[in-house]
């Protein structure tokens, strides 16, 4: 489960990158160098906010172990 879990992440997170690369130029030539590093900014910021709130700290977390049945 985790590995899927980590695999779906790295896929999306592929394709938010391949999809930034190709609007940013555009964004910047529509709307100017500002606007594109506030939108930049702001999804920094939303990201960072969404995993104070809901990723919990894992470091002193134990993994269960589960008995075979």
């Amino acid at each position: 489960m985790r590995a899927s879990g980590l695999g779906i992440a790295v896929a999306v997170s592929r394709l938010g990158a391949a999809a930034a690369t190709s609007l940013l130029p555009l964004c910047v030539a529509r709307y100017g160098v500002h606007v594109a590093l506030d939108i930049c900014i702001a999804t920094l910021v939303m990201g960072g906010l969404a995993c104070y709130l809901w990723a919990p700290e894992t470091r002193h977390a134990r993994l269960a172990v589960e008995s075979p049945a």
